[in-house]
């Protein structure tokens, strides 16, 4: 399965997220679903606007301060995760500032 990112305002393709790379996000995705209402999941279509990605910001932030995201089970020692996620993050903070919603395409 695979989730597609979008920019709303022109619609071009921004991010696909692979199933591995989605395995990376799970959590984070969990923790923003939880707090917002709004689950980010592999088999659905979601829409965020700039408030509810600044949202998504912050709880990436909090799992960069709380984990230990280098080892142990969180990535099982696979820097590549910790890769996507901060590229993953950079990517959201550029849409924020050119003020430019995102949606989510699912399989």
């Amino acid at each position: 399965m695979a989730l597609d990112m979008y920019r709303s305002d022109n619609n071009k393709h921004e991010l696909s997220i692979n199933h591995r790379h989605y395995t990376h996000l799970k959590n984070i995705f969990y923790d923003f679903g939880s707090s917002t209402g709004i689950f980010i999941i592999e088999c659905r279509d979601t829409t965020l606007d700039i408030k509810q990605i600044e949202k998504l910001i912050e709880v990436i932030d909090n799992h960069l301060k709380t984990n230990d995201l280098n080892k142990g089970k969180y990535f099982r020692g696979n820097p590549e995760g910790l890769t996507f996620i901060v590229e993953f993050k950079e990517l959201l903070q550029y849409l924020v500032e050119e003020n430019v919603s995102i949606y989510f395409i699912g399989d």
